[in-house]
């Protein structure tokens, strides 16, 4: 690097700074090259790389204008295009974060919006059990009538006796007619006592019927009530389970796949500060001024801390919103029930706190 270092000293080898810089500024172009950044920007940094090769390549004693026009023009694409590139790159990494964090939140609302669902089908199914119970309750109460009587009926009967069980000995006379009419009496009002026994009965009866078709219609809106709040309940937990199992794991890959872009962001950053470092000291006429920008390229390590991915605030594990649920759920079981949808258990299906399936997470699934 004669041309720019124009050393007039004995003991400095030109041709020895000229390797030294050629190899410390063709490694930096082929680390620069070789990252994920610089494949979507390959046709620029290529380039780059010729622009260094052709400059090193030559030995003349000073830059010619052209020369630092394209020079120039190099430490322009990396100050107006590539490091602007990384720092859009780490944004939208940042944001792709945010909105699975939020996703967090999401499935929490929605949980919320389902559990007011489940909360308004339990108010239905309450109702229409106290419907269906309080028509049972009339039932018994007609049973319990009809039972009776039926009970007063055969009471009736077992006590009925003809009013004398001797026949008069002649068949004529006074003793006859008394005969014969004090069984009329008898009958006539045996009979008109009977027919209000079993007219009374046949009425009851007739009423228990009707109630037990109306108690079985309101018993089986309980029961389609009661189903449908079970599989609603079912459905809530298993929509909660996945709704936080996808978000995890979204959130996972996101952030293991976050974490590396940041760390080639980081290399890109810290390669191309360098490769601008080197252009400065290129472009630096005064001989001991471009020696000391070159050592200093050499020792001094650019900062990148701030492209270090920030971990977010996650929401804390807690299964508090589905407990609360399922016990305002567990005081209504009935095992008289039967649903069909629900026969393989109420809450069967996968924990909405599995296991993370990243060992390297930086965090602890907490669900």
């Amino acid at each position: 690097f004669h041309f720019l270092i124009p050393y007039p000293g004995p003991y400095l080898d030109s041709e020895l700074l000229v390797s030294m810089k050629a190899k410390l500024v063709f490694s930096t172009v082929a680390a620069l090259l070789q990252t994920t950044y610089c494949a979507s920007q390959g046709s620029l940094l290529k380039v780059q790389e010729d622009i260094v090769k052709s400059l090193i390549a030559k030995k003349s004693k000073a830059l010619t204008p052209e020369q630092k026009e394209l020079i120039e023009s190099v430490k322009a694409v990396i100050t107006d295009t590539a490091i602007p590139d990384i720092m859009s790159a780490q944004q939208e990494d940042v944001k792709r974060l945010e909105e699975h964090t939020a996703a967090f939140d999401d499935c929490a609302a929605h949980f919320v919006e389902m559990e007011a669902e489940v909360m308004t089908l339990i108010d239905r199914m309450k109702l229409s059990r106290t419907t269906s119970n309080t028509c049972y309750n009339e039932k018994s109460v007609l049973d319990d009538q009809f039972e009776s009587e039926s009970t007063g009926l055969e009471t009736y009967l077992s006590m009925q006796s003809p009013p004398s069980p001797q026949l008069p000995l002649t068949s004529m006379g006074t003793e006859v007619e008394m005969y014969i009419a004090e069984l009329v009496a008898y009958f006539k009002s045996f009979n008109a006592t009977y027919k209000d026994y079993k007219l009374q009965k046949s009425d009851t009866n007739k009423s228990c019927v009707e109630k037990s078709m109306e108690c079985s219609a309101k018993n089986a809106d309980y029961e389609s009530a009661y189903c449908i709040m079970l599989d609603e309940v079912n459905a809530v937990k298993g929509h909660d389970a996945e709704c936080y199992s996808i978000t995890w794991t979204l959130y996972e890959e996101t952030w293991t796949s976050a974490v590396a872009n940041a760390a080639s962001r980081k290399s890109d950053y810290g390669i191309a500060m360098q490769l601008l470092c080197f252009i400065d000291a290129l472009l630096e006429e005064d001989t001991l001024a471009s020696l000391q920008k070159l050592h200093g390229c050499e020792t001094t390590t650019p900062d990148t801390d701030f492209l270090d991915m920030v971990a977010p605030d996650l929401p804390d594990p807690s299964t508090d919103s589905i407990d609360t649920l399922m016990a305002a759920v567990d005081v209504h079981i009935d095992l008289k029930v039967h649903c069909a949808a629900s026969e393989e258990g109420r809450y069967d299906g996968e924990s909405a706190y599995d296991e993370s399936p990243y060992d390297e997470s930086p965090y602890e699934s907490p669900y």
